[in-house]
């Protein structure tokens, strides 16, 4: 599996980070304009199908410099596969609302 998410991950200009011995998650850190392609690919693509959405969870660092990042905590029971996406944005000022795509499209979950 990793390295079928290892290919992924080079064909959308992310990055792989190793599974957790902790949690077993895989983890990929993905800019803000990829996010929703990846995670369509792993919903989608039969060799990941990570039907499961667990979580969404944001971070704020306040700064310098201020960064918002938002997780993503995906699986799967029929590949047995677990997946940590996550992707960030560097605020230019503290007053500035970022923004990032809706999942909700993939996940209903996500739509709240």
């Amino acid at each position: 599996m990793s390295e079928a998410l290892k290919e992924l991950t080079v064909s959308l200009n992310a990055e792989y980070q190793e599974t957790g011995s902790r949690d077993g998650f895989h983890r990929i850190k993905v800019g803000p304009e990829q996010v929703k392609a990846i995670l369509d690919v792993l919903l989608k693509d039969s060799r990941f199908w990570c039907d499961q959405l667990i979580s969404i969870s944001g971070f704020h660092q306040i700064g310098p410099p201020e960064i918002i990042q938002i997780h993503y905590h995906l699986a799967s029971i029929p590949t047995k596969t677990q997946v940590h996406i996550f992707t960030e944005k560097v605020l230019e000022t503290a007053d500035e609302v970022p923004e990032f795509d809706s999942v909700a499209d993939l996940w209903k979950t996500a739509n709240w």
